[in-house]
């Protein structure tokens, strides 16, 4: 089968999927990050709050902080990566399918 994949993505109904599935994908990455700062920095945090840790521990945390939260972003952007893709790539066979049942 011979497909004209320019013809195919060009249709209405891929666009507005792509532009749903974008949407979807950048709620699914604030969604998942907001998840991951839920508790996520409490262990440095009660370091850095503690009377009793040193100078040097509360620096050493202190530092650790801005890699924690990069590596919180990359994992939220993994996470919803990880969620967006199949559920875009299952909605394009959908609807690939359904222009082919309908000839539409």
């Amino acid at each position: 089968m011979d497909l004209d994949w320019n013809a195919v993505m060009a249709a209405e109904g891929f666009s507005t999927w792509i532009r749903i599935m974008v949407w979807v994908g950048v709620a699914c990455a604030f969604w998942v990050f907001a998840m991951l700062l839920r508790g996520g920095f409490d262990d440095m945090l009660d370091v850095i709050r503690s009377p009793y840790a040193t100078a040097g521990e509360r620096g050493r945390m202190m530092m650790r902080l801005p890699t924690r939260f990069l590596l919180l972003v990359v994992a939220a952007l993994f996470g919803a990566v990880s969620f967006a893709i199949p559920l875009f790539l299952q909605g394009a066979v959908v609807l690939f399918l359904w222009r082919q049942a309908t000839g539409g």
